[in-house]
């Protein structure tokens, strides 16, 4: 799918092919590649997202660690669901 993604792109005319390039030299770099999940808006969003919810939390004394740890477990099992 990653590959049908970069053609359309290239053909809509809105690939840089330099950008491209050093991104494909640094991604093969990396052991552990782009996982989509981990970057799902329901997570990372930063007015509502799970990740702002719990860090935010915790920053200002909301949760303690076991309800921040616990937070963080539901809201990513309800966001891969």
């Amino acid at each position: 799918m990653l590959q049908a993604g970069q053609e359309y792109a290239k053909e809509a005319g809105a690939v840089n092919e330099l950008i491209l390039e050093a991104n494909t030299k640094v991604m093969a770099f990396v052991d552990q590649p782009f996982d989509p999940c981990y970057e799902s808006t329901s997570l990372k969003d930063e007015t509502n997202g799970v990740y702002s919810d719990v860090f935010e939390g915790f920053s200002y004394d909301q949760y303690d660690s076991a309800e921040a740890a616990q937070t963080l477990y539901d809201g990513i099992c309800e966001a891969l669901a």
